[in-house]
């Protein structure tokens, strides 16, 4: 299902309306015209279509469904999918009312425009609408004009100067609606939300997908298997340093390269050894509660035990080298599991400064002439 969203080469843009959203000044202009694709500057199409595929493809992307099939932006987003040529602009508005109504609860959430788009996968023909919740720049931006035929307020995109739209400029809230008949089942996902400030803030930061959207993430197997490798590590991290979180990042890290079917019990027993043994006559109480207590920090954040490793290209990175840094430009790097299994701080204690300091013994290894 991942696939119908995440690998998406061409688009085609068939329809925009641009709508002003200002919670903070209680104000709200709404578009009474689509954006006219063909005196779009191209400038401006490029930078729509390349945020479109770029936040499509983005890691940080989340599938998602709606809570029940009558939210308003799932109804309002299915018509115009269905019927674009009557329910365009009117459902566009419609959606543009709801943000602001979600964002004016809290004066503190940023003001921003909503572009709503609708676009063609070229490669599937299939209708899919994106919600880009605008923040401008030096170099975008929009005017107000009325129609002098017919009176109609229209909103337009603009490019300030001469420079080309930043297309390094990251947009902090987008949301993905796939066309209905793409969604078998209700609790099958029906959209993907990049919302870069989600859980920073609380409240604030989550009006997106909980007040506007109505909806609820789901973490796929790409996902589970990064907050596996985070969670093991954050655990870890709070361990005394033994052979056994030596041998944990291992197997995890060996399981998730294999992109084995990865189930965190059978991990679990693999390195701490099955509850039986340990508690046959108490032989082991102290390890049977650290093996639950990793258990429990990893569920507590991926929820299902069971999931296909499935490694990003960003997490193959991480999988693959890193680095430990000194504060004087030593530098140590190598696979993240060698570096944890090889390298050891030894004799930590504090300088005349009253810093922290160690050394640092790498062991069992063959050096060679570089």
């Amino acid at each position: 299902m991942f696939e119908v969203f995440r690998n998406v080469e061409n688009i085609e843009i068939n329809k925009i309306a641009l709508h002003i959203i200002n919670n903070r000044d209680s104000l709200i202009v709404l578009s009474e015209s689509e954006i006219d694709l063909e005196s779009l500057d191209q400038k401006l199409l490029n930078y729509i279509t390349t945020h479109i595929t770029k936040s499509l493809r983005e890691d940080r992307s989340r599938l998602a469904r709606f809570i029940n099939p009558n939210t308003y932006v799932q109804k309002w987003a299915y018509e115009i999918i269905l019927d674009s040529e009557e329910k365009f602009l009117t459902n566009s508005q419609s959606i543009a009312e709801h943000l602001f109504s979600s964002m004016e609860e809290d004066k503190r959430i940023l003001p921003g425009d909503l572009l709503v788009i609708l676009y063609t996968d070229v490669d599937r023909s299939t209708k899919n609408i994106a919600l880009l919740k605008m923040d401008y720049n030096d170099t975008v931006s929009r005017k107000v004009i009325e129609d002098p035929e017919t009176g109609l307020k229209k909103i337009q995109l603009v490019v300030l100067g001469e420079n080309f739209p930043n297309l390094r400029q990251k947009l902090q809230k987008v949301a993905f609606i796939i066309e209905p008949g793409q969604v078998a089942d209700p609790t099958d996902p029906a959209l993907l939300i990049l919302d870069r400030q989600q859980g920073e803030e609380g409240k604030i930061a989550d009006f997106f997908k909980n007040n506007f959207l109505a909806c609820e993430v789901l973490l796929t197997d790409d996902k589970k298997t990064v907050e596996l490798f985070k969670c093991t590590n954050s655990w870890i991290g709070v361990q005394p340093e033994t052979p056994l979180t030596r041998k944990l990042l291992k197997t995890t890290v060996d399981d998730i390269k294999l992109e084995k079917n990865i189930n965190i019990y059978d991990l679990a027993d693999a390195v701490f050894g099955n509850d039986e043994e340990l508690l046959h006559e108490n032989r082991d109480l102290k390890m049977y509660e650290t093996k639950k207590s990793y258990i429990n920090h990893v569920l507590s954040n991926i929820g299902d035990p069971d999931l296909k490793a499935t490694p990003s290209p960003s997490l193959e990175r991480v999988l693959s080298s890193r680095k430990i840094k000194t504060t004087d430009n030593i530098e140590i790097s190598g696979p993240i599991h060698l570096l944890h299994e090889k390298v050891e701080y030894t004799n930590k204690r504090k300088n005349n400064s009253g810093v922290e300091i160690c050394d640092i013994l790498i062991k069992g290894v063959t050096v060679t002439n570089g």
